[in-house]
């Protein structure tokens, strides 16, 4: 039970409607995402240069954003590998009974969650890229000026 329990505070806190999805039928990794309303996984290293701010804002710790349909997000302050941890340890809860899987939930449900790595951002991503380009625009004239009063 305890091999599943950063897996099950992960799923709380993507905030599903209704929690037999854990338990009834066995789904693919991709499926809980559709079922959790995530529409795109995008990983920090991924995000273009111009949003060199934000990668400043997030490092040396590495980060990966979880977008829903409706443009707000899920920020999961870890590395691709942990998330990927979290996709290995989903295959093989799924391989468990349905009886096994609503023993492990109902037990962890009643647990407090964990300081997970997952916190949501109800505003839209877009709205965040936007605020991430502005600020590395205003370093980007600082660092500018500073250099021109430095070769003064």
């Amino acid at each position: 039970m305890v091999r599943f329990r950063r897996l099950i505070d992960f799923v709380r806190a993507l905030g599903l409607k209704d929690h037999n999805f854990l338990i009834r039928g066995r789904h693919p990794w991709d499926e809980l995402l559709r079922y959790a309303e995530i529409e795109k996984v995008l990983d920090a290293a991924e995000i273009p240069e111009e949003f060199l701010y934000h990668k400043r804002n997030f490092s040396p710790r590495p980060r990966m954003f979880l977008i829903k349909n409706d443009g707000t997000f899920f920020e999961l302050r870890t590395s691709p590998d942990f998330y990927h941890s979290l996709s290995l340890e989903w295959e093989a809860f799924m391989e468990l009974s349905e009886d096994t899987r609503e023993i492990i939930v109902d037990a962890l449900s009643e647990m407090r969650p964990g300081m997970g790595p997952l916190r949501y951002i109800r505003e839209p991503f877009d709205y965040h890229l936007d605020k991430w380009v502005h600020q590395e625009r205003l370093l980007k004239d600082v660092d500018d000026s500073d250099e021109d009063q430095g070769h003064s």
